[in-house]
């Protein structure tokens, strides 16, 4: 919901650590030869130009997922997408759902932005045509087979060394409070409603992979696919998902939707409100779907209907009504003289008790909503 601002990273600390993983890395892989030569050429499958180990290892520890950055270099963007349709394969449980995922997949692979499919793996043209696998739909142990051994070959083969290698209990969780302190966030991003309570030595938040880490282990070491977040919305909502959500490495609600609470008139007789999500009409389709997708997820609208947030409303709402009149800005003038000098803007900030400023706002909790109420109560 919230895009992470990395102008609160520890920038320092994290390049340390991000320089010692490497040097962990590259000693732990000396280690294992019987296995380098396979992890050697899994690594080669998804580049496209001959680099080094350590040049491929670190390019993906500091991957940022602007897939189009790389798109000379990696088959990052094939990569996510045979992973994520591999993925789904495991729940097709009858000849037409089987018959209409291939033929969306085939559809996905044909459109022009997605041409890299095929030079990822040379053989997915053939084994996605109908004429190939019209055949091997109709019972489990032939789809099984076909999906495993031939259409997903080469993605589900790499993926099975590179979880020897990118090993997140190794490389990670010793030094997980360290990154979590590091990131700086102080409430989690996908709800903004959840505090990160941090101490020095421990954090008492999850390290999510935005990717995860059973479906793109390529990514378990990748630092920029670390969201600190709550428990509730990690282990219990989202677990290993990768329906289409926003990434709040990548972008936040922002503009695009706002909070905005229902029959505010109920206030003045202490009645119920209730507060919905709204997306802006001029947001892009694929935004749109992401923001609904992020909303089901995350249990926002239910989340954002307890008593706790309805208290606040009530607060905010009684300041508009009993504060914000020119009567009360004269009676506070008369104690602190320089209030009758902010413009409209500073006073109504000196009211709430809040910065305007969207990079620290959002990153307290509620933020999000605090600020689109205050829009709502003094704009409406």
């Amino acid at each position: 919901m919230i895009k992470i601002d990395i102008s609160n990273f520890n920038h320092d600390q994290l390049n340390f650590m991000k320089d010692k993983l490497l040097d962990e890395f590259y000693l732990k892989i000396s280690t294992k030869r019987s296995k380098l030569r396979h992890f050697r050429c899994n690594l080669k499958q998804i580049t496209k130009r001959p680099v080094s180990i350590k040049k491929n290892v670190r390019d993906i520890v500091e991957f940022d997922f602007d897939f189009e950055k790389y798109q000379d270099d990696y088959f990052f963007y094939e990569y996510i997408n045979f992973s994520e349709f591999y993925r789904q394969t495991k729940y097709l449980t009858n000849k037409e759902q089987r018959e209409c995922y291939l033929m969306r997949l085939k559809e996905f692979a044909e459109m022009p932005d997605n041409i890299g499919f095929y030079s990822f793996d040379h053989n997915f043209q053939r084994f996605i045509e109908p004429s190939y696998f019209m055949n091997k739909i109709n019972n489990n142990d032939n789809f099984k087979d076909y999906i495993d051994n031939e259409l997903f070959f080469k993605i589900k083969t790499i993926n099975e060394n590179f979880k020897i290698f990118f090993d997140y209990d190794t490389f990670i969780s010793p030094i997980r409070s360290r990154l979590l302190n590091a990131i700086g966030l102080e409430v989690c991003p996908y709800c903004n409603e959840t505090l990160i309570h941090k101490l020095p030595d421990r954090t008492y938040a999850d390290l999510d992979h935005f990717y995860s880490q059973s479906n793109f282990p390529l990514f378990t070491l990748s630092f920029n696919n670390f969201i600190p977040s709550c428990l509730l919305c990690n282990r219990t909502l989202k677990k290993s998902s990768i329906t289409k959500i926003m990434n709040p490495r990548i972008e936040g609600f922002e503009k695009m939707a706002y909070f905005r609470m229902n029959n505010v008139i109920e206030l003045l007789s202490y009645n119920d409100v209730t507060v919905d999500i709204s997306v802006a009409h001029n947001t892009e389709y694929l935004d749109r779907e992401k923001i609904n997708s992020s909303i089901e997820m995350f249990d926002l609208n239910n989340r954002y209907n307890h008593s706790d947030v309805k208290k606040i409303a009530k607060g905010y709402f009684d300041k508009t009504q009993n504060n914000l009149n020119e009567k009360y800005r004269e009676y506070i003038g008369e104690i602190i003289p320089y209030v009758l000098q902010m413009n409209e803007k500073e006073y109504i900030q000196y009211i709430f008790g809040i910065d305007f400023d969207e990079t620290s706002i959002l990153n307290n909790r509620l933020g999000k909503f605090k600020l689109d109420l205050i829009n709502q109560l003094t704009q409406d």
